[in-house]
């Protein structure tokens, strides 16, 4: 199946907001409380779970792993079968 440029770059849009999403702090975005990541996780697990939490509104971006780093944690997320990575730093 070939991708269009208009699929690429919706895809390209969808992570872009989900990388978005993952670098505000829950509440710090005034018309939407709900908006960004809720607080600093204590493991990996936990760090998946809150990135999925945060991108439940994201239509078609899940989160498929989380890998804890020095300062921050390295997000896989997955659209369309294409993978990218987010590092969020707390």
């Amino acid at each position: 199946m070939v991708q269009t440029n208009a699929a690429s770059a919706d895809e390209d849009e969808a992570f872009e907001n989900a990388k978005r999403i993952l670098n505000s702090k829950k509440g710090s975005f005034y018309p939407e409380p709900e908006y960004g990541i809720a607080a600093n996780p204590s493991d990996e697990s936990e760090a998946a779970c809150l990135a999925g939490e945060a991108l439940k509104s994201a239509d078609g971006v899940f989160v498929a792993a989380a890998e804890k780093m020095e300062n921050a944690y390295k997000i896989t997320l997955i659209a369309n079968g294409k993978e990218r990575t987010v590092n969020i730093e707390f």
